[in-house]
């Protein structure tokens, strides 16, 4: 699990720009290269008390968060 926080910092995010956000995430590794895989939010939260994702669920959709996959490596 990886707990992060991030600030934005471009206006073209407008209201949202210079907002914290603190997350919780999972990660699951590939298996041969150790290298991340893909992610999923299980916690997101905006310094203003908007509630994105809590328990792994989306809170706008009230499904579960999605998994984001790394981009594989351009090939040769």
């Amino acid at each position: 699990m990886l707990k992060i926080r991030v600030r934005n910092a471009d206006p073209n995010w407008g209201a949202t720009n210079n907002l914290t956000h603190e997350a919780a995430l999972i990660k699951e590794d590939d298996p041969q290269t150790k290298a991340i895989f893909r992610i999923r939010f299980l916690e997101s939260i905006r310094r203003d008390g908007m509630v994105i994702v809590r328990n792994g669920i989306l809170i706008a959709r009230r499904k579960p968060s999605f998994w984001v996959y790394k981009c594989r490596d351009a090939m040769s």
